[in-house]
């Protein structure tokens, strides 16, 4: 009877952790940290924050801020539509999602691209973002990692 029981937490375990990432979004307030690489060299984010609202037709991202010693960040607000598993920003198609993953391109100016990537597994994500010149050089090379806070309503406007 231990056996049986033993057996059946660790498979109910299972199931909600894979239940969770199943349907992860970005919906929330995120912080964490990560590094900064410019040129080879990597410069230390030991406070990253983003927030997210996620509904079925749109993905937001509210906010965000990047503080790398010497160098910070303000990352804009931005509005997608959700349209099957694609993200499109002014009608135009940009990216992707899934249950647990986000892509997207964005034009920072006539020069520069921004290419980010997201990977939720359950209450933290895995951020990257890389900037790269239209000949397809890469300018920098940002990699976080942030955590879904507690009170997570990204409506609110501290951060």
């Amino acid at each position: 009877m231990q056996k049986f029981f033993f057996a059946a937490l660790v498979s109910f375990s299972f199931f909600m952790a894979n239940a969770e990432s199943a349907s992860a979004n970005l919906d929330g307030k995120w912080t964490g940290w990560g590094a900064w690489n410019y040129d080879g060299t990597d410069i230390e984010c030991p406070a990253m924050s983003l927030a997210f609202s996620e509904d079925a037709q749109t993905l937001q991202r509210i906010r965000g801020f990047f503080d790398c010693h010497i160098v910070t960040m303000e990352i804009p607000d931005l509005e997608f539509q959700k349209e099957g598993q694609k993200l499109f920003l002014e009608g135009s198609p940009v990216g992707s999602w899934s249950d647990s993953d986000y892509s997207w391109t964005e034009v920072y100016n006539e020069k520069f691209i921004i290419k980010v990537s997201i990977s939720v597994q359950g209450q933290s994500m895995t951020y990257h973002e890389v900037w790269k010149s239209k000949e397809d050089e890469i300018l920098y090379d940002i990699q976080g990692r942030l955590f879904r806070s507690e009170e997570s309503s990204a409506n609110s406007t501290d951060m």
